[in-house]
């Protein structure tokens, strides 16, 4: 076939089965024809940046898969050539923000990449100042961002009228606000959120465990075509807020209370449009057959779904009743079953076309003589209680065998790139395809002196908790970027190397009873830019080379006595290092932010005065006072105990402070989140 000769919308169909990963390198190709180059930028929509591999699950942002890019030099590359030849593809970024420079270094490097495109942020927040400091701050992306993701680790609070083109809004456990007036906020994603107000041109409310305080004057959301209401947990009963929001155009329509379901109430507001439905209770045989999605939690037996032609995803949480004799719909992509009864997978038959399968708490025992070769491209047997597997999976990219009983793993399946096989009983790593990129391997039963050898691709490798013994003399390849040696007993490990040319970025050694480390133990790759020390019971940390690429050292909660900062170390957490007397810092330090919170300092070492870079400070109640006109030019933001005694503040009116019963934080002058 010559794909010149092909209408354009065909060859960019063509397309839009390659994954991200392909695509990216088609891009990258010399000498690429017009139209091709036009069919390739037209699918590449899902490509993001990362600092760190995202296992899968995390990778997910309300259920777009993502191709990660962790080279920000190819992400940029990438979009340079794409701007070059007038197409402009969204850019995506996955940031972790453990603390406020990490923010404000992440938005200069989107500032680099960003040229007038739609733009996605998702970020993990993890320090309490982002209860106070500005999410994205006053930063110019402010005007130009176009989608936000927020997971905050702690009670979070964001105006989202501060963000004018502001069209989509993913947020987990925070607090926002928005007026009826945004001009351009069209969806709204929200897991454990509260709210009071919705802007009136809402396309898309999904709203799981929120607290929806919406007053009855509320204008009404005309716009609105996607609502799902999911176990809110305000107001308790949610069908006078059903009501409100509800209109005849809806196409997605779910609500599972907390309450019992009014079936009779909650039936006619299945409209003509409706195309996915969630329900809970018994409504199944009431509702229509021309629907294409269904989520049913604690749907009653539903033992035929033959009539439903048109579905292609099925979702069932705790079904009633045996599920082996169920007849399904015909035309199923996916299917997702969790917590049911499953008595003879023999009897248990899927539709043909099924590429995506979840079966989570089904009591499953083995998969011989079922699990025949097939088309999956997903499959997830999580918590089951598999002892044994052995299969052929030709198409199968993500494969899922957490929490079972596994002590044996054979597997054929070439095109595999991420695996979880946690919390099982292997005692070796199984032989695993050459293409595998993720390999979580944590609570097994590993001889970790008897390593074997790992797929030559892997990239992100997890052995938390892993087994028992110590790596003797065990080299890592060259291709992990990540690795997680946490919660096992390192103190006999020697010996352990990375291969030559090691992309190593980022080692997490924490809770892995060291008492002592050094370069007999461990040689770190000149790579490494992240090294987590957390949770061990180290003295001192003289005698290990610590490559001048690291610029993320993590020694909490350890019995250091005394320490001379490394001049490159950017962010050094030493909170919980009681036994601490000294510390040193060089005059050329980079040092940006310090964590210096129940350390046995009797005073603010005068030291910090040299790093004349630092911008956030860390402090515990055993420090009771600070002069902030001792603090160098660029600092941004302290935390301190309540009862901190705070002087200097004369010489500082730019800053203002923010307490609570717990702490207080000195940050920059701008207004609250809320």
């Amino acid at each position: 076939m010559n794909l010149d000769t092909l209408p354009c919308e065909l060859v960019s169909r063509c397309f839009s089965f390659l994954d991200t990963e392909l695509l990216t390198r088609i891009v990258l190709l010399e000498n690429i024809p017009d139209h091709i180059f036009q069919a390739v930028a037209a699918n590449l929509n899902h490509s993001w940046y990362s600092k760190h591999i995202q296992p899968f699950e995390n990778g997910k942002i309300a259920g777009i898969e993502a191709h990660y890019e962790t080279d920000f030099d190819r992400f940029r590359r990438i979009h340079k050539i794409l701007e070059k030849k007038s197409y402009k593809c969204p850019l995506w970024f996955h940031c972790a923000w453990e603390n406020v420079f990490q923010m404000h270094q992440n938005l200069h490097e989107i500032n680099l990449v960003h040229n007038d495109q739609k733009l996605g942020i998702h970020a993990d927040l993890a320090d309490p100042v982002f209860r106070y400091y500005p999410i994205l701050s006053d930063h110019s992306l402010n005007y130009k961002v176009t989608c936000i993701s927020l997971n905050s680790f702690i009670d979070s609070c964001i105006d989202l009228d501060n963000f004018p083109r502001l069209e989509t809004f993913y947020g987990y456990d925070c607090q926002i606000t928005v007026e009826h007036t945004h001009p351009c906020l069209k969806n709204l994603y929200l897991n454990r959120v509260t709210l009071s107000s919705l802007p009136a041109n809402l396309i898309t409310l999904v709203a799981n465990a929120c607290c929806l305080r919406i007053s009855e004057d509320h204008p009404k959301l005309q716009a609105l075509t996607v609502l799902v209401l999911e176990k809110t947990q305000e107001p308790i009963n949610c069908l006078p807020l059903l009501r409100k929001l509800w209109n005849n155009d809806l196409e997605t329509f779910s609500y599972i209370g907390q309450e019992a379901s009014n079936i009779d109430e909650v039936l006619p507001m299945i409209g003509p449009k409706v195309k996915s439905f969630g329900f809970s209770g018994p409504l199944f045989f009431r509702i229509p057959t021309s629907l294409r999605s269904l989520y049913a939690f604690e749907g009653g037996k539903l033992e035929d779904l033959s009539a439903f032609t048109h579905m292609s995803s099925l979702t069932l949480d705790s079904p009633s009743g045996f599920i082996d004799h169920w007849i399904l719909p015909p035309n199923l992509i996916k299917l997702s079953i969790t917590s049911a009864c499953i008595e003879n997978l023999d009897r248990f038959h899927l539709p043909p076309a099924v590429v995506d399968l979840e079966l989570k708490s089904c009591g499953i025992y083995s998969t011989a003589g079922w699990l025949k070769p097939s088309r999956f491209k997903r499959l997830s047997l999580e918590d089951n209680g598999i002892s044994s597997f052995n299969t052929s999976l030709p198409c199968c990219e993500f494969l899922c065998l957490s929490s079972n009983t596994l002590k044996e793993v054979h597997l054929e399946a070439p095109v595999l790139e991420h695996i979880d096989l946690s919390d099982n009983s292997l005692t070796s790593i199984p032989k695993l395809p050459s293409r595998i990129q993720v390999l979580i391997f944590s609570n097994n039963k590993l001889d970790l002196s008897q390593m074997s050898e790992l797929p030559s691709n892997v990239k992100h490798l997890d052995l938390l908790g892993a087994g028992t013994g110590a790596f003797q003399d065990y080299t890592f390849p060259s291709t992990i970027q990540e690795l997680h040696l946490t919660e096992i007993d390192l103190t006999g490990m020697s010996g352990v190397k990375f291969a030559k040319g090691s992309k190593l970025k980022s080692l997490n050694l924490s809770s892995s009873r060291l008492s002592t480390i050094h370069d007999g133990m461990i040689e770190l790759p000149t790579s490494l830019e992240s090294l987590d020390l957390f949770g061990n019971n180290l003295t001192e940390i003289n005698k290990l080379t610590l490559p001048q690429t690291i610029t993320f050292l993590d020694l909490g909660h350890n019995k250091l006595r005394s320490l001379n900062i490394k001049s490159h170390i950017e962010t050094l957490y030493l909170n919980e290092n009681s036994t601490l007397s000294s510390l040193e810092i060089p005059k050329d330090s980079e040092l940006r932010v310090l964590d210096l919170i129940g350390v046995g300092l009797g005073q603010l070492p005068l030291d910090i005065i040299r790093a004349e870079k630092l911008t956030q400070l860390r402090l515990g109640p055993e420090v009771n006072v600070i002069d902030l006109s001792m603090m160098p030019a660029n600092f941004r933001t302290l935390q301190v105990s309540a009862l901190c005694e705070i002087r200097g503040l004369h010489s500082h009116p730019d800053k203002e402070i923010y307490r609570s019963p717990e702490e207080v934080f000195v940050c920059q002058t701008h207004k609250s989140n809320c």
